[in-house]
């Protein structure tokens, strides 16, 4: 697994989620559109209620490593 071997260095996932199309098609942001969809919040792994992934997490993610 990449992250196991580079960590930090690997950015978090962001699913694949037929409603970016759609806000794209609707000429909206996916903030507009559906600000809960997992291209923005990340998805649920093994129904544990940890998100993983997104949009969201991988802005966050940038910022830390650009130092903002």
């Amino acid at each position: 697994m990449l992250a196991e071997t580079f960590g930090r260095q690997v950015a978090p996932p962001i699913p694949t989620d037929a409603t970016v199309g759609k806000a794209q098609a609707s000429g909206k942001t996916l903030v507009e559109f559906d600000a809960r969809c997992p291209a923005l919040v990340g998805v649920e792994l093994n129904g544990n209620g940890k998100r993983t992934g997104g949009y969201e997490v991988a802005a966050r993610w940038l910022a830390g490593e650009v130092g903002l």
